[in-house]
């Protein structure tokens, strides 16, 4: 199984490459610590309104810094594995965030 795990700079050039052949693209994001049904329906909902699905994923620092220090429960490489093996999403992009943003 490939991972979906992209970086911004190479996000960035798909999103472009995207945006010129008129393809929609819908990003969504979120914890994704200890997926459930619900979570699975939003991906699919989503992935039903674009060519494209990019997922934004909390980093392991900010689930910690939002959630508490026993967060996450499943760490960032296990999530990755996780949501790279659903079909709906194309991408997945790692991002910082606090309390505080």
């Amino acid at each position: 199984m490939a991972l979906k795990l992209i970086n911004i700079t190479n996000l960035d050039k798909k999103i472009q490459s995207f945006k010129k052949s008129n393809k929609k693209i819908v990003f969504t994001n979120g914890c994704f610590d200890l997926i459930h049904p619900g979570h699975i329906k939003l991906l699919k909902i989503a992935k039903s309104k674009a060519d494209c699905l990019i997922l934004g994923l909390n980093s392991d620092k900010s689930i910690s810094s939002i959630k508490g220090p026993k967060r996450p429960i499943l760490k960032q490489k296990e999530r990755i594995a996780i949501l790279s093996a659903i079909v709906y999403i194309d991408y997945i992009v790692v991002f910082n965030t606090n309390k505080e943003d």
